[in-house]
């Protein structure tokens, strides 16, 4: 599980302090996880599953999908909605995301991963 943790931070692009801000804990422990000296808690495994969007089976066992269904993900983005975690900008830019041609998705995401090598 240590190295998915690992896996959903690179993923995101975070530093070991970003991430662990996410989820409410201190970069120490971020690394402490990572190293495989402290063991991930349920309540980091829900934390991380719900601030991410991530398949919890993926990250307990490695089996399926690293992210959630599409039935997750829309639930995700409701309470992110719900809550106010999401302003005007990140509704704008996920409504005109999910609107772009399949071709077109695929030209952004391109153009994203570019960005965050």
């Amino acid at each position: 599980m240590k190295d998915r943790i690992r896996a959903i931070r690179e993923h995101a692009d975070l530093s070991q302090e970003e991430f662990g801000k996410r989820i409410g804990i201190k970069r120490s422990a971020v690394s402490l996880i990572e190293n495989g000296k402290n063991n991930i808690t349920e309540q980091i495994v829900k934390l991380v599953c719900n601030e991410f969007g991530i398949n919890e089976k993926w990250l307990r066992e490695g089996k399926e999908d690293m992210f959630k269904t599409s039935e997750d993900l829309l639930e995700l983005i409701s309470s992110k909605v719900a809550s106010g975690d999401l302003n005007d900008t990140d509704k704008k830019m996920i409504t005109n995301y999910v609107t772009l041609t399949p071709k077109n998705r695929a030209i952004f995401r391109d153009f994203l991963q570019k960005l965050m090598n």
